[in-house]
């Protein structure tokens, strides 16, 4: 037997899809892309959700370069010493910027990291929550189904009832003479 296109899992190609609908991964959420799809885990689609944001802001880095450029061929001389300590000092004031971007991404990642579990932690409760409250619709209904069916039985009854009564009030005439 097939499963149903609402049993299998979301994958994140299915995510795409529905982002690509909704205007790319910075424009939507994980409960608009579960409306489009009409299944799914929040969790998981938060999941394939961040994926794409990540992929998409990864930004290109230029190439390392390990040893300063050649000196311009019409400078020669002194200067070469000038233009390798100015390198070399560029080389420096670049080294300690990149670090402390790199420590500051380190801090914004492990930020990231943390938010990312809470999101996840509260999607669940979230789901958790949701399936509840469909149960108890699922009751609720149930109970008011069974509560019109036993209005109309005791209505079947009170018009039972309510015959007898006539015919035992008819007989009590009859009774007494």
């Amino acid at each position: 037997m097939e499963q149903s296109s609402t049993s299998t899992p979301i994958t994140i190609e299915d995510v795409r899809a529905a982002v690509e609908q909704l205007g790319g991964p910075n424009h939507t959420n994980a409960a608009k892309i579960r409306e489009v799809l009409g299944r799914g885990s929040l969790a998981t689609i938060q999941k394939h959700l961040q994926a794409l944001r990540d992929a998409q802001s990864t930004p290109d880095l230029p190439e390392d370069q390990e040893n300063a450029p050649p000196v311009p061929s019409d400078l020669t001389g002194a200067f070469q010493a000038v233009w390798t300590a100015a390198w070399t000092m560029a080389e420096q004031r670049h080294a300690a910027v990149l670090a402390k971007l790199l420590a500051e991404n380190q801090t914004l990642a492990t930020d990231l990291e943390t938010a990312r579990a809470d999101l996840t932690a509260m999607l669940e409760q979230f789901e958790r929550a949701e399936a509840r409250a469909e149960m108890a619709e699922k009751s609720a209904a149930e109970a008011q189904a069974a509560l019109e069916q036993e209005r109309a039985a005791m209505a079947g009854e009170r018009t039972a009832l309510e015959q007898i009564m006539a015919q035992l009030r008819g007989m009590i005439p009859t009774m007494t003479s």
